[in-house]
């Protein structure tokens, strides 16, 4: 009798661990893989002869739409016409290496049609390094840089934790913004690093606590030299419900704002919730806010990037007209960070590139023939300039190569 009781709690507990593993692996899956993007998308072909090659095909224009539809977030607006043709060429003929497995939920043969319902999931990684491949990214000029203020608690934790304070704790919590600055990053952003910051200086005179007011994250924001700056709260609680004896679930919540420090306006909000178990309320945590961290660094990514280009589109625009012998590039990124510093110079955004030529857009509060003079006076690393021409709209800009710069030390 004794034995069969040991025996069956030995079982008790191999399952109860066997579901904690399991739990975990998830979690961990969870994590790696939160760069997969999962779609459901319609495919359809016309039937010819065989229904069968009918529904492949089907299936095909659908995994192809899908990638199509996950790549078409990712590609700035201003290479979607210009780039067109090769960005097209290039997601057909590696559709298949973007789509990790794909579900059919429907599929509806009409006689003349066959029609499928599928879901799959799509790597974004995957569709990242192909853009990057062909030069087709965001430059991180026509991007905002951002400074982070997201103060984070945990389960069980009596306060919140946050790098501000002017008695910061060595255990502040970064579940939460870590996955948020991931995304950041692969979309293009310049994330400002806080640790690198003089923080005494920023935070000089300040008397701040978790809950910021928009005004004090601009001022903090300003003093980073931030273009625009996050600010919010990242809680994770633990809920009633549990799965099994020793399973917890967990509720990881965000929620943030969006300020222009310039113009010191809300450009983008977001909030975001998601769950996690486990059997510690440490990584039940940390599970969740990394989970609810991703989702809302998605969201407020995009909803940012399309505030900075409608802000940058609207009134006191001006185009530049850069160009040069051979391929330009080199001199153009110099040109374009030297430009951002120009006083009076609010914004910047590529609208078009080629080996020679890009066209620019900038807003400057200034007169075209006030700009020119400056770009005149100042100094470029590498290269001089010639003005040919300048309008109320336009600046015409050749780049001179010096030929004492090889290019061993361009690179």
């Amino acid at each position: 009798m004794a034995n069969a009781f040991s025996l069956r709690t030995f079982w008790v507990h191999f399952a109860t661990a066997l579901l904690a593993a399991l739990l975990l692996f998830t979690g961990m899956a969870q994590t790696v893989f939160a760069a997969d993007k999962r779609i459901a998308v319609i495919g359809s072909s016309r039937i010819y002869d065989n229904v069968t090659s009918a529904r492949n095909a089907a299936i095909a224009e659908g995994l192809l739409s899908a990638v199509e539809s996950a790549a078409l977030e990712m590609i700035p607006r201003q290479h979607l016409k210009s780039d067109f043709e090769t960005i097209s060429a290039e997601l057909y003929d590696h559709r298949r290496d973007f789509t990790q497995s794909y579900q059919v939920l429907k599929e509806v043969d009409t006689g003349t049609y066959y029609r499928v319902l599928i879901r799959t999931t799509v790597s974004t990684d995957k569709i990242q390094s192909l853009l990057k491949d062909l030069g087709i990214t965001m430059a991180a000029e026509a991007l905002p840089k951002t400074l982070f203020l997201i103060a984070e608690k945990h389960a069980g934790d009596l306060s919140r934790h946050y790098w501000w304070h002017s008695e910061r704790s060595a255990l502040a919590q970064n579940a939460a913004i870590k996955p948020i600055k991931q995304v950041f990053w692969k979309k293009g952003f310049p994330v400002i690093d806080h640790r690198r910051l003089p923080q005494n200086e920023i935070l000089s005179e300040l008397e701040l606590s978790a809950d910021l007011t928009a005004a004090e994250a601009v001022t903090l924001g300003q003093r980073a030299e931030a273009d625009v700056v996050v600010f919010g709260n990242a809680t994770a609680t633990e809920t009633r419900n549990k799965r099994g004896e020793n399973i917890k679930t967990f509720r990881g919540s965000i929620s943030l704002t969006a300020v222009a420090t310039q113009t010191e306006s809300i450009i983008a909000t977001a909030e975001q919730t998601e769950t996690s178990a486990s059997r510690r309320i440490r990584d039940g945590s940390r599970q969740a806010l990394s989970n609810a961290g991703y989702r809302i660094g998605n969201v407020l990514a995009e909803k940012i990037s399309t505030a900075w280009q409608q802000q940058a589109q609207s009134g006191g625009r001006l185009e530049i007209e850069v160009k040069g012998e051979g391929d330009i590039l080199p001199e153009l990124v110099r040109f374009r960070k030297t430009l951002r510093h120009i006083q009076g110079v609010t914004a910047l955004q590529t609208e078009e590139r080629r080996q020679n030529k890009a066209i620019l857009s900038i807003k400057y509060e200034g007169s075209p023939r006030g700009l020119a003079d400056k770009i005149l006076l100042t100094q470029f690393e590498g290269f001089g300039v010639n003005i040919y021409e300048t309008t109320e709209s336009r600046i015409g800009i050749e780049l001179l190569s010096d030929p004492s710069i090889t290019e061993s030390e361009i690179d």
